[in-house]
């Protein structure tokens, strides 16, 4: 079926998601250990300032982390109480309500949840096969819905009348989990926020929850429910990237051009940033896709292609962004606000509604801006190649400036020699991405190979509600929000 979750947790699925919590202390342990040679080598700003862009991004992520549980917790059961209560009138009316809730975590895309799916109410007669009717309370439960009341994470059915019936499992899905439990547990889980641990304890409770997926493949409440919480680490770990790998990536090329010498070890650092950078995109723009039922998943070419794109125009950013700093210094912080304005201003009139919060919106809007300041990152749904044509020559004009500043204002060193050859690299870079990215809209984007004809991008702060309500009300048996459905097919 294209386009859709796969039958089974898989065990490529699960080494992935063990690939990346180990990815984290690996890289947590990498930042600590070279501030501390840094410091130790008698640069201590350098160690500063490489622990402090992971501070920057550890800190954006726990408020980020933070705001999507603890919001959506709250609205949930805000809309949860005026439910219920709209049940009970229901029930003293004598109209029988069938009475659903999306299932899996409802954080697919970043956005708050729609918090009760209610299908309007109907005869008991005509109650729809695989829901609960109020009459029947040991009615069988379709996948992907329990219980109890509860927070993000939980999928879970209201009382279908005041009697006592329940419709399905009496225990939420995410505290059968121990990690699950500390999130429902609002001090201790703000605590660790606070103490940066927010992020480390989603990949854990990721990790929990993808081992019961796969050693129960006959659940599809576990699959689902991965595969939801695989997406949102994937979310963070694009933000990570942009935040954190880059400006430190940037450092390091920086601190190796400053001193005209380079070790081994800063080889194999370089490459493996590089290709990590361009994977974290590749890796989030699949799993936005993994939940649209009707739409075809990328094809190991047009994933080729798209990632090697990504990757050249990212790597002609971050080489002009480097020589500009090698010449500039910390004149590049100058550059960075001129820019990240502008990109703020745009993400604010796109009217933005990842986080359903006037403050954590403006956080989301500021991260998106810094994002655009390395690469294209749509957050608008809908008609996208004149904004990505604006976008790119913009970029294009500003590393072109860059470039000639430095070539123009530099001052002598060993790098002179290879002046040529990096200009030509830079060029080859940019313009063999433009290409790339033109042949992968053109000919391979899923959109063209399902016959459609529209030049759609995937925004990439897309809203939950909109994907999975798409997902699983189809899969249930529910009929599908056919606003909702346009959207989502407008969006993709």
């Amino acid at each position: 079926m294209p386009g859709c979750l796969p039958d089974r947790y898989r065990l490529l699925d699960l080494l992935f998601t063990v690939w990346g919590a180990a990815a984290f202390l690996v890289d947590l342990g990498s930042d600590v250990w070279s501030a501390v040679r840094y410091y130790r080598a008698g640069d201590p700003a350098w160690a500063a300032l490489f622990l402090g862009l992971y501070l920057l991004s550890s800190s954006v992520l726990q408020l980020l982390s933070w705001g999507w549980f603890w919001v959506d917790w709250q609205d949930w059961y805000r809309e949860l109480e005026s439910t219920n209560a709209g049940s009970a009138r229901d029930a003293a009316g004598g109209v029988q309500c069938a009475i659903t809730q999306s299932g899996g975590d409802m954080r697919l895309a970043g956005g708050r949840p729609e918090p009760a799916a209610v299908v309007d109410a109907v005869p008991l007669q005509k109650a729809k096969p695989g829901l609960c009717a109020a009459s029947n309370g040991n009615a069988e439960t379709p996948p992907g819905t329990a219980t109890t009341a509860g927070g993000p994470g939980d999928i879970p059915a209201l009382d279908a009348d005041t009697t006592g019936g329940r419709c399905g499992e009496d225990e939420l899905l995410a505290r059968r989990f121990y990690t699950g439990r500390i999130i429902f547990h609002p001090p201790c889980f703000t605590l660790l926020h606070v103490l940066q641990l927010g992020y480390p304890l989603r990949c854990l409770h990721s990790l929990e929850v993808s081992i019961a997926a796969y050693r129960n493949p006959e659940d599809d409440q576990f699959k689902d429910y991965a595969y939801f919480l695989t997406h949102d680490i994937s979310m963070m770990r694009l933000v990570e990237t942009f935040l954190e790998n880059t400006p430190q990536l940037i450092l390091v090329l920086y601190i190796i051009l400053q001193r005209e010498a380079i070790e081994p070890f800063q080889c194999f650092s370089i490459s493996m940033s590089f290709i990590c950078i361009s994977w974290a995109i590749l890796d989030y723009h699949q799993s936005l896709r993994l939940f649209l039922r009707e739409k075809l998943k990328l094809s190991n070419l047009s994933s080729a292609i798209y990632y090697l794109w990504n990757f050249c125009l990212i790597s002609s950013r971050i080489l002009c962004i480097t020589l500009f700093t090698v010449t500039f210094h910390w004149r590049i912080a100058l550059h960075f606000l001129l820019l990240w304005l502008p990109f703020f201003v745009w993400a604010m009139l796109q009217k933005t509604s990842f986080m359903k919060h006037k403050f954590l919106e403006t956080v989301y809007r500021a991260t998106v801006a810094i994002i655009l300041y390395f690469s294209w990152f749509n957050v608008a749904d809908g008609r996208t190649i004149y904004r990505c044509i604006i976008y790119h020559l913009f970029i294009l004009t500003d590393n072109v400036i860059l470039v000639e500043s430095w070539r123009n204002l530099k001052f002598p060193s060993n790098l002179d020699v290879y002046e040529t050859h990096i200009i030509v690299t830079n060029i080859i870079l940019m313009f063999l991405g433009l290409f790339l990215r033109l042949i992968y809209y053109k000919f391979l984007h899923p959109n063209v190979l399902s016959e459609t004809k529209q030049y759609f991008d995937v925004p990439d702060g897309i809203k939950r509600t909109e994907t999975d309500k798409l997902y699983l009300a189809s899969k249930i048996g529910q009929q599908t929000n056919h606003r909702i459905q346009y959207l989502a097919w407008q969006i993709y």
